[in-house]
């Protein structure tokens, strides 16, 4: 774990979003799983083609949506494109962790969402779930036209904040996403929430690391 210098100060902190501040339930597969379609498709098959597909959305490019539906029609499922949809979209959200970005936000420092999306599902978590109110900034790989971990999307990131590298701390939940933000200069940390868990008190226990406490009276 990259930890932050005694010269350095954080001002702004990306969150990913899957992983890091919401989880899916069930997981992504399984939804994909339970959508029926006509008894002589493979379930198997079905799913390789949408995860395919959601993966070359994530940099913006075509219509997920539109393309989904084009799949549900050929394998003959009852299910249209919009119950799918939702279906796809439906995550838990950490309140404890959405609580200590508030606070993080109260006291200055500047905190993003930094995920890898297509642009149906980014619209939901920003305005249905209201990210673009909870987030100062919001860093769509769909938006962006570019996904991690290419190491240009996090210097788009940092072109769009107008900071320094060494100014930025990225968590994520997965190694090889931490990897590419370290390699551009952020200090980086994986991490992973899951339901049950004191999710709370491991990112206290993180961003504590770093000089920036949660949870604690702020000095006057």
């Amino acid at each position: 774990m990259a930890r932050m210098n005694p010269d350095q100060q954080i001002k702004a902190i990306l969150f990913d979003a899957d992983g890091v501040i919401q989880t899916t339930h069930p997981p992504f597969l399984e939804k994909l799983a339970a959508i029926p379609l006509d008894g002589d498709s493979s379930v198997e098959e079905f799913v390789r083609e949408v995860a395919a597909l959601e993966r070359s959305a994530l940099t913006g490019a075509g219509d997920f949506a539109a393309s989904l539906g084009e799949l549900l029609q050929l394998h003959q499922s009852p299910m249209n494109t919009n119950n799918a949809l939702n279906l796809l979209n439906l995550v838990n959200v950490d309140h404890g962790i959405l609580s200590a970005i508030a606070e993080i936000r109260r006291r200055g420092v500047l905190c993003c969402l930094a995920t890898n999306q297509q642009r149906h599902r980014a619209k939901y978590m920003s305005k249905t779930l209201g990210y673009h109110r909870l987030l100062d900034v919001e860093f769509y790989s769909c938006h962006l036209g570019i996904a991690k971990p290419d190491e240009a999307y996090f210097e788009r990131v940092l072109d769009n904040l107008g900071l320094d590298a060494n100014q930025v701390l990225f968590l994520d939940d997965h190694q090889v996403n931490v990897d590419a933000a370290q390699a551009v200069g952020l200090s980086a940390s994986v991490f992973v929430i899951s339901p049950g868990a004191d999710n709370l008190s491991a990112l206290r226990e993180l961003l504590s690391q770093y000089g920036i406490e949660v949870g604690r009276t702020s000095p006057r």
